[in-house]
């Protein structure tokens, strides 16, 4: 069950590193008090960018620098695109090649945010 009725909006641009022996996928998690939201790729020259699925959760991944071809795949972000998610989610991100720029958009019930 969710509830889909938004009475307020919020928005954040996320830098995602490149996958390396250093960097890890970039845990996303859903503020409290969201309901959902959508997610797009807004910049990646020479990148690829995506969803992981939850398996990378205590995954070892020191090293990997490719998501293609490799066991750890996922949904693949576009900037012709805009990724929806429903109800509280939290997922990876990950992306390979070059830094890339997510933005995201919240979705909140009635007292779910506060405005100032």
């Amino acid at each position: 069950m969710i509830q889909n009725q938004v009475h307020f909006m919020g928005a954040t641009v996320i830098t995602i590193g490149t996958l390396g022996a250093a960097t890890f996928p970039y845990k996303f998690t859903s503020p409290p008090g969201c309901i959902g939201g959508q997610i797009k790729l807004m910049g990646a020259a020479g990148s690829t960018v995506q969803i992981f699925p939850n398996a990378v959760s205590g995954a070892t991944i020191g090293g990997a620098t490719s998501l293609i071809g490799t066991s750890l795949t996922g949904y693949p972000l576009v900037t012709s695109e805009m990724f929806p998610w429903y109800g509280p989610a939290n997922f990876y991100l990950a992306c390979t090649g070059a830094t890339a720029t997510v933005a995201v958009c919240f979705e909140y019930t009635a007292g779910g945010a506060t405005l100032a």
